[in-house]
């Protein structure tokens, strides 16, 4: 340190006045760091807190979507079986009139066949 005219040491001399100046600057350089470094963690804290809870919601989504699919997969066969049976019975009622109507042929053949006998 330095000395001044009077002889007690001088804390303010210019080296000493660098020396402060770099070691305030390290300082606010080193605060800044550590804030920068704070606002990351709370940062990442954040995203990890996020991503646990994302899992059970992921999971709940998943189990949702293959129910559906499932869902979907029955109501297309029920469908199918209703075309089928919907058909069949057309295809029955069909049929039935054809039938009917052969029936009603034949009964009028029979009757003019018995009336000529």
């Amino acid at each position: 340190m330095e000395t001044n005219d009077n002889g007690s040491h001088d804390n303010w001399s210019p080296v000493n006045g660098q020396l402060r100046s770099k070691a305030s600057e390290h300082r606010h350089r080193s605060e800044q760091l550590a804030d920068q470094l704070s606002r990351e963690a709370i940062q990442q804290l954040q995203k990890s807190v996020e991503g646990v809870l994302s899992i059970p919601t992921a999971v709940a989504l998943g189990i949702a979507s293959s129910t559906l699919y499932v869902a979907a997969l029955f109501e297309r066969g029920f469908e199918a079986v209703q075309i089928t049976t919907e058909a069949l019975r057309s295809g029955l009622e069909k049929g039935r009139i054809e039938l009917s109507q052969a029936e009603t042929d034949d009964r009028r053949l029979r009757g003019g066949n018995e009336a000529r006998a």
